[in-house]
């Protein structure tokens, strides 16, 4: 009798244990909670990206207890998670320290003693389709802002690879036990050029900064394998267990299936004041301790930060401990007043104008004649809206091969920010040099989408700005400094 108690104990709990692999998807907000326990009232651990692989080790009840790639363990929610197929665990190696196509993605590992301390990989979205590649990394050193990758060819040649808007943090996960991975994602435009260059190139190299590089003002390389990778991601575009997206449909008007924004960007825009005075503030003329922007700061977080499109912010920006020192809510009220440029938006090498009346002009790096000029290549409108914050309409001045380019962002709020780097400034003896301090001055971030004539599906784009000029009283723009050289 105590033999057979003990045979059902033994088989009660084996119907508890499993060795699945399970995939973070979460439809709703792209994110799962690791939890120390198996219920919402159990603390947070940290955030789990959608398509990230993990082994469930128990169930209990609607709750799974589950290992991290870095070892790490915790409670999740069953049915925000996919298992694995069977046919999906199939691995497609080329050799010992080569490719391989797993779940989903392809990848090279790097391991020391057993155990991965390094992967590159490019994968599938598991609810879009869609490619994206990144780094995993685990060291003592921590990885905690990613500077750009490169490919390299056989005979020498070096290839930048796109990033999208993935510089810094934006598209960073980080573990407390020193692992990081950073997820880029991989737009339809740039989406054959850049898989060939990884399916053809030698090795691949990721810049970043660490805890110690970033004191150091400097950042460091991590060169990865490339050998066996054509096999391997073409067996992750073959894999047709994978979701298939629809083609593109082109058109010549505005995307079918979108709404068309209140504000007609190509006839009706609020139009760029050209009189008035008043007096600009450039950023480089502030000192240590300056506040680069007076705007009102709020009395809580505002209500724009619940929409699911700014839970990134909400949940990373609030608690970036190196780029953003710390961080407070102002009042958006403050875009309206007079003339403000902002600097990176929508697009890197990008300033903006921000007008009382509701105009926005916006200028980036165009081609004209083979040759790149900087020049108008946005206009549009802004406005607040209850609940929405901030929301810029935007669409371009040129028509290219692929039509008109729109961006459509919502949901914008308003901070003051403590940064630090290398200022302008003169030594005892009268000559400039370049010395660190820190300053405070304000930021936009937004949640916006970008869409083209020919392209007309809706790519998420994460967005923010910083504060470069502003008048407290309305000025042409003649008046601001509308070059880089800030």
């Amino acid at each position: 009798m105590k033999y057979l108690s003990f045979l059902l104990i033994f088989l009660t709990l084996s119907t508890n244990l499993t060795a699945d692999t399970l995939i973070i998807n979460d439809a709703k907000d792209g994110w799962l909670n690791l939890r120390s326990g198996p219920g919402t009232s159990f603390r947070v651990i940290q955030r789990m990206d959608n398509g990230l692989r993990v082994q469930e080790l128990e169930r209990n009840g609607n709750w799974s207890n589950i290992a991290l790639p870095d070892g790490r363990e915790g409670w999740a929610f069953r049915k925000s998670m996919k298992t694995a197929s069977s046919d999906s665990g199939k691995m497609v190696r080329s050799g010992p320290g080569e490719w391989y196509y797993q779940d989903g993605e392809a990848a090279w590992d790097l391991s020391r003693n057993g155990q991965v301390i390094a992967s590159v990989f490019v994968g599938r979205d598991l609810e879009t389709g869609d490619y994206y590649y990144g780094l995993y990394r685990m060291s003592p050193d921590p990885m905690i802002h990613f500077m750009g990758v490169s490919v390299a060819k056989s005979g020498g040649k070096v290839t930048e690879l796109a990033a999208g808007d993935c510089y810094g943090r934006n598209c960073m996960t980080s573990y407390d036990n020193g692992s990081a991975q950073v997820r880029i994602p991989i737009s339809r435009q740039n989406e054959a050029a850049l898989l060939e260059e990884m399916k053809s190139g030698k090795d691949i190299t990721f810049r970043y900064q660490t805890k110690a590089s970033y004191a150091d003002d400097a950042f460091k390389r991590m060169k990865m394998g490339l050998k066996g990778s054509r096999r391997a991601i073409e067996a992750l575009q073959n894999d047709r267990r994978l979701p298939q997206r629809a083609p593109p449909q082109k058109t010549s008007s505005t995307p079918q299936n979108t709404p068309t924004p209140t504000t007609d960007t190509a006839t009706s825009e609020p139009q760029a004041p050209t009189t008035g005075s008043g007096k600009s503030y450039v950023v480089n003329e502030t000192r240590h301790g300056d506040d680069f922007c007076d705007a009102p700061e709020l009395p809580g977080l505002p209500p724009q930060l619940d929409a699911p499109e700014m839970a990134w912010y909400k949940s990373n920006l609030l608690n970036d401990a190196y780029h953003v020192k710390y961080i407070r809510p102002l009042s958006m009220d403050f875009v309206g007043r007079g003339m403000t440029l902002w600097d990176q938006f929508p697009r890197n090498s990008t300033d903006t104008a921000f007008y009382a009346n509701g105009a926005v002009v916006a200028r980036g790096t165009m081609i004209s004649n083979g040759q790149p000029r900087h020049d108008t290549r946005w206009k549009g409108s802004w406005q607040q809206d209850p609940g929405m914050g901030l929301r810029i309409r935007l669409k371009s001045v040129e028509k290219m091969s692929w039509g008109y380019e729109y961006y459509e962002c919502s949901h914008g709020v308003l901070t003051n920010s403590l940064s630090s780097g290398n200022r302008p400034t003169t030594d005892k003896n009268g000559n400039s040099i370049m010395k660190k301090a820190s300053w405070r001055g304000c930021s936009i971030h937004i949640h916006c989408e970008r869409w083209t004539d020919e392209h007309p599906e809706r790519i998420p784009d994460r967005s923010s700005a910083n504060l470069v000029e502003w008048s407290r009283s309305q000025i042409p723009a003649s008046e601001f400094r509308w070059d880089k050289d800030y």
